[in-house]
């Protein structure tokens, strides 16, 4: 595996040689910030997603990547503006308020997000429990 993110990450790099479409500078930053995670180089590839979301906000995969290594490492208040700003731009998506639900400290069922969530989407209200079970055992499921 680290091997194929190696490749990843060195074609990345190589697609940033050239010159760029928005949209395909949005796709190369999530590849390149993909493989970073892959061999472990997390802060650099914060680093990558920072900039690339700074530029892309709507390119929701870049959003998505980052948010969940901020939620893996107990950030809310890092990933909370990426997740609203998701949010706004897909409202009737519940990935976003799933998330801030699950991964706000000691929310749980008081939490304002997890009252959105419950009225737009009843059913994920099991996830959420579920997930924030697992998280008290140490385990993170976005």
């Amino acid at each position: 595996a680290a091997q194929q993110h190696a490749l990843a990450l060195e074609r990345s790099r190589g697609l940033k040689q050239s010159p760029l479409e928005p949209l395909e500078s949005a796709q190369v930053a999530y590849l390149e910030g993909s493989a970073l995670f892959g061999l472990g180089r997390g802060e650099e590839a914060e680093q990558v997603l920072k900039a690339a979301v700074a530029q892309h906000p709507e390119v929701l995969p870049l959003t998505d990547l980052l948010s969940y290594y901020y939620l893996a490492q107990d950030r809310f208040d890092d990933a909370a503006p990426l997740l609203r700003n998701w949010q706004r731009l897909r409202p009737n998506d519940s990935a976003p308020l799933l998330r801030l639900a699950v991964g706000a400290p000691g929310l749980g069922h008081r939490g304002v997000q997890f009252g959105l969530l419950a009225r737009q989407q009843p059913r994920q209200v099991a996830l959420v429990d579920r997930a924030q079970a697992l998280r008290g055992l140490g385990h993170l499921v976005l």
